[in-house]
């Protein structure tokens, strides 16, 4: 059963190196709905099953509880501790460590669903996100434009890294066009202490809108100040 997944999923690496990532989700979510569905016992031993495919944590798209994609719902095996890291399988470090004096509330995925509304959880690829508290205030970057203001509507996505804006920031963290942020305005923004953040990488909203970048939401009601 593992080399059949596991041919499987090197097969989706070939086409995702090809540029031809829907193909290749399409491959992974399909193998792993097959292995879901033949695994007695449901979901927990379904967990342990996975973890023993090469690549799994690296992928990190196995499709939770066999429920379908629901836009991007691909997660990982949770729940297996990474000796070395002492991290949730799949997790290469924390990404709290990149923000100075933020504590990390827990790893989630969607197979361990954490704290974050489901419509917001099926951003991060996987459902991968890391619940952080700011201890300090923190300054991050937001694109935005057209319809999309500095404040998001339900919630505010921002970036960690030094944004350009238009499609390159587009393409990077799977934003849409369509949805009415057109990226034409680059703002850094400031969050105080006691923030709670959402932190992991953004999902593939599918075409070219690619995602991967890591990403921070922002739940409605912070706030968030822009700077000049």
């Amino acid at each position: 059963m593992v080399d059949q997944y596991s041919s499987a999923f090197a097969e989706a690496d070939k086409l995702e190196q090809m540029g031809r990532h829907n193909d290749a989700e399409q491959i992974r979510v399909k193998a792993t709905l097959d292995l879901l569905s033949m695994v007695t016992g449901g979901v927990g031993i379904a967990k342990t099953a996975v973890t023993t495919l090469p690549k799994v944590a690296e992928l990190g798209k196995i499709v939770a509880k066999g429920e379908g994609t629901g836009g991007t719902g691909h997660g990982i095996a949770s729940g297996v501790t990474d000796a070395e890291a002492g991290l949730p399988l799949g997790w290469s470090g924390a990404y709290s460590k990149e923000i100075a004096g933020a504590q990390s509330q827990g790893f989630y995925d969607a197979m361990n669903p954490g704290s974050l509304p489901e419509r917001h959880a099926v951003n991060f690829a996987g459902g991968r996100y890391e619940e952080v508290i700011l201890t300090q205030s923190t300054e991050f970057v937001r694109v935005y434009g057209g319809k999309a203001n500095l404040i998001g509507r339900d919630g505010t996505y921002v970036s960690m890294d030094t944004q350009v804006g238009g499609l390159q920031s587009a393409i990077d963290y799977a934003v849409n066009p369509a949805w009415g942020n057109d990226g034409s305005m680059v703002s850094r923004v400031v969050v105080p202490a006691g923030t709670k953040i959402y932190i992991g990488p953004a999902a593939n909203q599918g075409g070219a809108w690619v995602g991967g970048k890591t990403q921070v939401y922002i739940a409605p009601g912070s706030s968030i100040e822009a700077l000049p």
